[in-house]
């Protein structure tokens, strides 16, 4: 080799050489790049990237954190190692050597903090909301915060303000336990709900329409958005019938010695009268609440009208003369005295209209059982035959136990009278029962009765 050739190499080796030191020096961080890391000054002046890493995640990161509790407020310090990143380190050597925030503390971390710290003396409990009904709407109730500090919540505050700031000092709002069903979601619902109240509901009976009333409406709904429909068969029965049909309404009687009297309460124990029929109108108001389509319901009227003195078929009990009569067709079949009710202490007889409900009477193996009440033993007797024309008790039946000459005086119901039933004698009530039929009206009138 010749000394012109070993001079090029050794110019290209020195080269090489050169040029491999002034690339190691450019990978190492240049004078004066000073970073400061949670109010930390760290030199990085000739260190290489690794060791830039290793001098600033040896540097600990301390969060002081005022938490403000609603009776006082605590610092809590947390302190977490940093850990920076790759993309960390390329931004310092950019020159980008302000103020950073690395090595974000875990949830876990800062609740064991706020554990120890003891931020709440109070420890009362949340209180979920709650729909109340009103008369004609849903309004909601409670949603209350407890006492108690929600830690995951207020740990998550504190990490959203590090992240947010960029500084160790630190200053978030405590965190409290929030009730499970809060207002907002209960508003909500009770909103819903009260869409469905607030639909006009209406009835037509005969070409005339009716509107359903918002309290009516509002007790129907229930708070699972279902229907509750005795609210709206309550309304057909008493509000609407009474205006479209004939229940409640006065009619005339003409009694056995042609007086004509006036008769009120024609209701559905009478057996006479039309109305709109509950169950299927009051399903058909359901099922409108319910999906909102066809709130106009049509009804039709059903029932007896009532003809005069009910076309001549019944029994009148005049309990101011004690003394009963039944009609067939307009002709008297059995005409009998009886004893009522006792008037003087309580137990007289009701008066209205009503119908004979079934027939029962004593076999081999049944026997009719009246009770009067377990205060009143007086009224336990067996009888051979019944007639019931009113569905909490009132009847006529035989009564072996009294005398025979008490039967028809009204000056004697104060020491004799019955516990509210028609007392009839056993001689005479053989007949009345086989001449009655089930359904035939029972009209009850007098002096020694008293209105149900």
């Amino acid at each position: 080799m010749n000394k012109k050739n070993v001079a090029v190499i050794s110019g290209l080796v020195a080269l090489g050489l050169g040029g491999g030191w002034f690339g190691y020096q450019s990978t190492l961080y240049k004078s004066g790049t000073v970073v400061a890391i949670n109010q930390q000054k760290v030199k990085l002046t000739g260190l290489s990237k690794q060791q830039a890493k290793k001098a600033l995640n040896a540097t600990q990161q301390t969060y002081k954190v005022k938490v403000n509790d609603r009776q006082t407020t605590k610092t809590v310090t947390v302190r977490v190692q940093p850990k920076l990143t790759d993309s960390d380190l390329k931004k310092i050597k950019n020159g980008q050597t302000s103020a950073i925030t690395v090595g974000i503390p875990t949830t876990q971390t800062i609740v064991n903090q706020l554990q120890k710290a003891k931020l709440a003396s109070k420890t009362n409990q949340p209180k979920n909301a709650r729909l109340v009904r009103t008369s004609t709407n849903y309004t909601v109730k409670g949603g209350q915060t407890g006492g108690s500090v929600n830690y995951q919540q207020t740990a998550q505050r504190i990490i959203t303000a590090i992240k947010q700031n960029k500084t160790n000092q630190i200053s978030v709002k405590a965190a409290y336990q929030t009730p499970k069903i809060t207002k907002t979601a209960m508003q909500a619902k009770a909103n819903q709900l009260n869409k469905m109240i607030a639909q006009n509901l209406t009835v037509t009976v005969n070409n005339k329409t009716y509107t359903v009333p918002t309290t009516v409406k509002a007790q129907a709904v229930k708070q699972n958005g279902k229907i509750n429909k005795n609210p709206l068969a309550n309304w057909v029965t008493y509000s609407l019938s009474v205006k479209t049909g004939s229940y409640n309404h006065k009619i005339k009687f003409k009694t056995h010695n042609k007086k004509t009297i006036t008769l009120t309460n024609t209701t559905a124990e009478s057996g006479i009268g039309q109305y709109v029929p509950a169950k299927t109108t009051a399903q058909k108001l359901a099922t409108a609440l319910t999906t909102g389509q066809q709130l106009n319901v049509a009804a039709k009227l059903t029932g007896k009208k009532y003809e005069q003195n009910f076309n001549g078929t019944y029994i009148e009990l005049d309990l101011t003369h004690q003394h009963a009569y039944m009609y067939k067709k307009g002709k008297l079949v059995v005409s009998w005295p009886f004893i009522s009710g006792k008037k003087s202490v309580g137990h007289a007889t009701i008066t209205g209209v009503y119908h004979i409900l079934y027939k029962d009477r004593t076999t081999a193996t049944h026997k009719v059982h009246l009770r009067g009440g377990t205060a009143d033993t007086a009224y336990d007797s067996v009888v051979n035959y019944w007639l019931p024309w009113q569905s909490s008790g009132y009847g006529i039946h035989d009564a072996s136990w009294q005398k025979i000459s008490n039967f028809g005086k009204a000056s004697v119901n104060s020491q004799v009278g019955s516990h509210g039933c028609i007392n009839t004698n056993p001689t005479i009530m053989k007949k009345v029962y086989e001449e009655a039929t089930v359904g035939m009206q029972v009209v009850s009138y007098g002096t020694l009765g008293q209105s149900l």
